[in-house]
């Protein structure tokens, strides 16, 4: 069974929800919980941050999100 296609938007609602779950949560934890590949959550990660929507900080020598 096939789901339908998501939009932008659902995308990038789903990243911030994943991220408010976990938070602070790394890249793979967001990509995961957004059903999502690694390589297309950085770059709506990166739109994200450039809009002021998340903010990311080094915990213990790894990029978090929150």
């Amino acid at each position: 069974m096939r789901r339908e296609r998501r939009s932008k938007y659902d995308i990038y609602a789903d990243v911030l929800d994943a991220v408010r779950r976990n938070a602070p949560c790394t890249l793979t934890r967001a990509s995961y919980g957004a059903r999502m590949p690694v390589d297309r959550a950085r770059e709506v990660i990166k739109k994200l941050e450039r809009a002021g929507l998340l903010r990311s900080s080094i915990i213990g020598g790894r990029k978090h999100y929150f």
